[in-house]
């Protein structure tokens, strides 16, 4: 019999559910007894920046407006099945050591290889009690011919990697919830359902070349919807002049031809986006008519985001720039104060842990995030202040390469660390590359990141660059860089806490604790620094240049003696 991405998972396990006090003020009180029913609505390559939420109207409605924004959430690494993963295991790229597509580096055999399939979120839930049910689009290169007890599965559905003949895919994703919903409510069990509908993604399609890559494939009943959206003309949209670093530097300006392809391009995003809209109307009217409205958390998100002419670039992700990694993220549920916005930085690798304190599921100590604020009493802000950034191999153009976007450059080397960090007063982003080629970019003034502020590290006194931009650059540069060698490799806690690994006597806990001057002999002449040793298809840690930092040791003993203020780690 052949098994397919459609799962259905019952759960065989109890599981006593514990607290943990460092996050219980980031969940809103529920007077309800009964643990709580979870839904997450998971898209494929939908943007947060080219504005395709402001299309779906029952996104906006039932989702937006009645719940929690995530401004600043984002994918911790802008390509499918390693993002999946990641939001799956709770784990950062690096430790999960997923990075592509298919093996060796990647896919759902690299997953089952590391170890993941008995360790990972609908494991824990169903070990906590829950009912676990999975519709859709899971991982690449994912097969059940070859691959048994997916998820410590009991049974599953048919197939649907691609659309039935007469079926839209997205139409019949929504059948199986449906039908897993029903199934549910027989239950005296909290369920967890994931819907991952594979809009708006490329399709597939053969031709007689084999396999090719099309644009994304709407319902034919929204063939002729949004004729007039073009995508949004930012000034990193196409510029005059060169933008970013590496290969993006030799992209040539597009023609109007191509502009045209990839408005078009777009228009199919957002009329694919349609039947995912379908979706959540249909999600909100069946809870609402079964009475699990009030019980029911909604999360709705994407595995990463997509860029179009941004930077001259052709339709596509994989890059670090934030039409790729900046990502939807709405939460609605009990206690979520209603059309909310929360500002702080949260990422992927959150998401786990926040299912599971939803759930009153105990938390691993090995998880590398940690549960995102419901509502915002007052949240540990240094746990928030930070995103970090992965990807490594190729980053292919996406579309019609062949005919509609000749021009585009083949496979490129797109392997790289990013951080983006933020707080009052400040907003940056810095990468290196396996080039190692820098950027920096001042978010504040800056939002296109279209001006690299980065200069190489000097050891003298600089002035400030202006009101948004507080810290001098060159004493900037090397905080960033200490901060991003730390989280490149960083595990658990030093994934949540960074500033503690260099600073463990606990002085600093955010970047302008770190910026005071004193720090800055420590910075900017004696830690390590960031680099490659070259560029590789996958992560290898050989590859990775330094794995040590450095450790400032705040005690006046050393410093009477004569010793170093910090330790190698």
């Amino acid at each position: 019999m052949k098994r397919s991405f459609l799962l259905l998972i019952s759960a065989a396990t109890q599981a006593l559910a514990s607290g943990n006090a460092n996050h219980e003020k980031l969940l809103p009180e529920r007077r309800a007894a009964a643990r709580p029913n979870i839904v997450f609505i998971l898209t494929d390559d939908q943007d947060a920046r080219m504005h395709s939420l402001d299309y779906m109207q029952g996104v906006q409605t039932h989702l937006k407006s009645q719940g929690a924004s995530y401004q600043n959430h984002f994918c911790t690494v802008a390509l499918c099945c390693p993002s999946r993963v990641n939001l799956w295991t709770g784990r950062a790229p690096h430790n999960t050591n997923v990075t592509d597509l298919s093996p060796p580096y990647g896919g759902y055999p690299k997953f089952i290889k590391q170890g993941f399939n008995d360790d990972w979120l609908p494991v824990w839930m169903q070990q906590s009690g829950y009912q676990t049910y999975y519709v859709g689009k899971l991982m690449n290169a994912f097969d059940l011919q070859t691959t048994t007890r997916p998820m410590s599965t009991d049974s599953m559905a048919p197939t649907f990697s691609a659309a039935r003949r007469r079926q839209y895919t997205t139409d019949l994703l929504w059948k199986k919830s449906r039908g897993f919903l029903d199934d549910a409510r027989k239950s005296n069990q909290p369920f967890f359902l994931t819907m991952a509908p594979v809009s708006p993604h490329v399709g597939h399609g053969p031709r007689p070349d084999g396999v090719s890559q099309e644009g994304p494939i709407p319902d034919g009943k929204y063939k002729n919807f949004f004729n007039d959206a073009k995508v949004p003309r930012t000034k990193n949209f196409n510029p005059d002049t060169p933008s970013g670093t590496h290969w993006l530097l030799h992209l040539d300006k597009q023609n109007q031809t191509t502009i045209n392809n990839g408005d078009e391009y777009y228009r199919n995003r957002l009329r694919a986006l349609q039947s995912v809209d379908e979706v959540v109307n249909n999600t909100i009217s069946y809870l609402t008519e079964h009475n699990l409205m009030d019980n029911t958390y909604i999360i709705y998100s994407s595995d990463n985001g997509f860029h179009i002419g941004h930077h001259r670039m052709f339709p596509g992700k994989n890059c670090p720039y934030e039409e790729d990694v900046n990502v939807p993220l709405i939460i609605r549920g009990p206690g979520i104060e209603a059309g909310s916005t929360v500002n702080l930085a949260t990422s992927h690798t959150d998401l786990a842990p926040t299912i599971l304190r939803i759930a009153q599921a105990p938390l691993h100590d090995y998880l590398d995030g940690s549960a995102v604020p419901l509502i915002d009493p007052n949240p540990p802000t240094q746990n928030f202040e930070h995103a970090q950034i992965e990807h490594w191999g190729a980053g292919a153009t996406k579309g019609q390469l062949r005919s509609e976007y000749p021009e585009a450059p083949g496979v490129v080397n797109t392997t790289y660390k990013a951080l983006r960090i933020m707080g009052p007063g400040y907003n940056y982003y810095y990468s290196v590359w396996c080039t190692n080629q820098h950027e920096l970019y001042d978010m504040s003034a800056d939002s296109q990141q279209m001006k690299n502020l980065y200069t190489p590290y000097s050891y003298k006194p600089n002035e400030p660059q202006g009101p948004n931009n507080p810290f001098p650059i060159n004493r900037l540069e090397s905080r960033l860089d200490a901060l991003l060698l730390v989280l490149k490799s960083c595990k658990a806690k030093t994934c949540i806490q960074p500033w503690t690994a260099l600073h463990p006597g606990g002085k600093v806990n955010s970047l302008p604790d770190a910026m005071d001057p004193k720090y800055d002999e420590f910075y900017q002449k004696q830690q390590h620094r960031v680099s490659y040793n070259w560029c590789d298809k996958g992560y290898i840690v050989a590859a990775e240049g330094p794995q040590t930092y450095l450790q400032f040791q705040h005690t006046e003993t050393k410093r009477k003696l004569g010793e170093p203020t910090w330790d190698m780690i």
